[in-house]
């Protein structure tokens, strides 16, 4: 949300620091926070339809359920980060659809994202 914040703040500071003419930097501006509103929507309420709700791991593979009640494979990609505290699950769903996931110890059973991780680095340990 932090990051979210500042690049669209920062996305609107230099739009107003820019010399546009004050239409264009008026929709420009408009344009700024129309993205800011749509990615709170999507990404941090998961309110939209194709918004990720559940992520379940079974043997033949991942498969992900969206608000819209939709499930789909998934492929889970290399770039999730897996730390002690934190892990974000980066996956591919189509060849240009990619959907993240974030975890911690707040909204996910302690025990869960402990196997969770023990299972992320044995599958690394193996590529």
């Amino acid at each position: 949300m932090l990051l979210l914040t500042a690049t669209h703040g920062l996305a609107g500071l230099a739009l107003l620091v820019t010399p546009l003419d004050p239409r264009l930097r008026g929709l420009l501006m408009g344009v700024v926070a129309a993205s800011f509103s749509y990615r709170i929507w999507a990404s941090v309420l998961r309110k939209a339809p194709w918004s990720l709700r559940d992520a379940l791991w079974t043997e033949h593979g991942w498969q992900l359920g969206f608000r819209d009640g939709r499930w789909r494979e998934a492929t889970l990609l290399p770039s999730t980060l897996v730390t002690s505290r934190l892990v974000i699950l980066n996956f591919r769903v189509h060849w240009l659809r990619y959907h993240s996931l974030m975890l911690t110890a707040v909204v996910t059973e302690p025990d869960l994202l402990r196997r969770l991780r023990v299972h992320l680095r044995l599958e690394r340990a193996r590529t």
